[in-house]
């Protein structure tokens, strides 16, 4: 019987990583490596982060999952402590990294994990050959497969409407307050009012996390994910696929509908 985690009272602060934690380099393309972090032993659970951020959003995972399991998560390129190059910072270039990682690493039977636009990273690496000899199942956080979603279907959300009020707006707040964009998104995330922003701690280090990517590695991919839709690939998975969404003021994962 697999083992059951519960997520009830887990803090929103993201405490220095323990020494439990490994620190890697693997490099997946030319003059590219990706930080990775490890921990536990187990089948492999692959952590991708969001828009700008690290794989130290995972520390708790890192640590609660570690006694059942081999916890990885990854910076992507221009993330964190990964390479940052100026060209490759788009989803497909990603995936092809993220595929890259799980065969230098030989992981097999991986439960992939995407949280936010790292859901696009996720199905991203779907689409390059032999990968889905190696992953096992998916757990897509926060993110649909199509990111702008059709304002009159209710069943749809995403990052912006795909109309002429809503995505435009998104792009516009993206490319012309990138600060105001990372504060925005990192109270968004942990669930954080606006007006309380400022005195909540893990949104300060969230922030300051996704500050460590540059404005060139920030800016390709987050106005790409206005754009694409990865609902072609779905027919084709042969994985098992769920997606939730987590609060601070939930006890626990609650489902989110979505398209």
């Amino acid at each position: 019987m697999p083992a059951t985690f519960t997520l009830a009272g887990m803090s929103i602060d993201f405490p220095a990583l323990p020494d439990t934690v490994s620190v890697d380099r693997v490099k997946v393309a030319p003059e590219v490596e990706l930080r990775v972090l490890r921990a536990g032993s187990g089948s492999p659970v692959v952590f991708v982060p969001g828009w700008n951020f690290s794989a130290e959003v995972f520390v708790h995972q890192l640590t609660g999952l570690a006694g059942a399991h081999e916890v990885i998560a990854v910076d992507p390129r221009g993330h964190g402590e990964s390479s940052k190059p100026l060209t490759g910072n788009s989803f497909p270039q990603r995936g092809r990294d993220l595929a890259a990682l799980l065969t230098a690493l030989d992981l097999r039977g991986v439960t992939l994990a995407g949280w936010s636009f790292g859901v696009l990273d996720v199905l991203s690496a779907l689409e390059v050959d032999g990968v889905n000899d190696r992953v096992a199942r998916l757990i897509l956080i926060d993110e649909p497969p199509r990111v702008p979603f059709d304002p009159a279907n209710a069943a749809e959300w995403g990052e912006a409407a795909l109309n002429h009020d809503g995505l435009p707006a998104y792009v516009k707040f993206l490319s012309t307050d990138r600060q105001g964009f990372l504060e925005y998104i990192a109270a968004d995330a942990l669930g954080v009012a606006a007006e309380d922003a400022a005195a909540e701690p893990a949104v300060g280090k969230l922030i300051a996390d996704g500050a460590r990517t540059p404005s060139t590695s920030r800016s390709s991919p987050a106005s790409r994910g206005s754009q694409p839709t990865c609902r072609p690939q779905l027919p084709r998975l042969t994985v098992q696929a769920s997606r939730c969404c987590f609060s601070r003021r939930m006890p626990g994962p609650t489902t989110r509908a979505g398209g």
